[in-house]
């Protein structure tokens, strides 16, 4: 589907969300079980069955690089631009929702809706070089440790069979492996409607603050044309849009939990990512035609 017809439909699905949540047809209950249907066995099928019909490339190698030294720079340069106006404790959340993405909960379905499932590869190269960072250094900055188990999450693992299927392919007789791909893309297809339904019925009213603005031009603006800037004479046009549209994804979903574990307010990190996340729908339909 032309990526700026997907956008609106993303929006739409959004739309239906919001009024679901808005007549508690998903409580917050239903809501946090969808949440671990889609992270547990949706995204981990839409990954999986990606790198399973996608050969892995250089240009996957120069996204996962660049994820992380891009990621890394930008979020270090923020970190000290917000410190001359703010304390430490809020210039950290401000430069961490300002780079860290929601590049793998919508991202994923994401990018396998506007762009294809063959560009799944350098969505998850983009994500893992993002998770490092923020293992590596954001958290760390907040006063966390790096751990590794947190970067072996369930869509981590569903790459990682993915990468087993494909190398045993060979030996698996052509009908069974048809059937194992079937099912990876019925269950990855689920996950587009479902993050949309999730995301839409959290909407609520919110309070805009000054800063969001700053926030909301750096994430959803200056992120993804850096990233296009030194991309796109490095990679082939389908992984620089997959890239350009992972850092383009609002303000990770999880940011609350890692502002509540480093001691700085959760309140008002699911306010920002609520905001951002709200531009972003708006913005879905423009971001699909920079996509054409």
């Amino acid at each position: 589907m032309n990526p700026i017809l997907s956008g609106l439909v993303f929006i739409l699905v959004a739309l239906v969300g919001w009024f679901a949540g808005r007549y508690e047809i998903i409580t917050d209950d239903g809501r946090s079980h969808l949440t671990k249907v889609l992270f547990y066995i949706l995204l981990p099928a839409l990954v999986g069955g990606g790198v399973m019909k996608s050969p892995l490339e250089k240009d996957t190698l120069y996204i996962f690089s660049l994820a992380i030294f891009m990621s890394l720079a930008i979020w270090y340069i923020l970190l000290r631009i917000f410190m001359l106006f703010y304390d430490k404790k809020t210039a950290s959340l401000l430069a961490m929702v300002a780079t860290m993405g929601n590049t793998g909960f919508l991202g994923f379905p994401l990018v396998a809706r506007m762009i294809g499932k063959s560009a799944m590869p350098y969505a998850v190269a983009f994500s893992i070089g993002q998770s490092i960072v923020l293992m590596a250094a954001v958290y760390p900055s907040l006063g966390g440790q790096f751990s590794w188990k947190k970067l072996l999450s369930p869509p981590m693992i569903g790459m990682l069979v993915g990468f087993v299927l494909r190398g045993v392919s060979p030996i698996i007789p052509h009908g069974m492996w048809q059937v194992l791909v079937d099912t990876f893309s019925m269950l990855g297809d689920a996950s587009g409607p479902l993050v949309m339904l999730i995301i839409g019925s959290s909407l609520k009213a919110i309070q805009f603050k000054t800063y969001d603005i700053y926030i909301i031009l750096l994430k959803l603006v200056v992120m993804p044309a850096i990233f296009y800037i030194v991309l796109v004479k490095l990679v082939s046009p389908v992984p620089l849009k997959a890239a350009v549209l992972e850092a383009s994804t609002p303000t990770l979903m999880a940011a609350p939990i890692w502002a509540g574990m480093a001691g700085l307010s959760e309140e008002e990190a699911a306010r920002i990512v609520a905001v951002v996340t709200g531009v972003f729908l708006i913005m879905l339909p423009f971001i699909g035609y920079v996509l054409r």
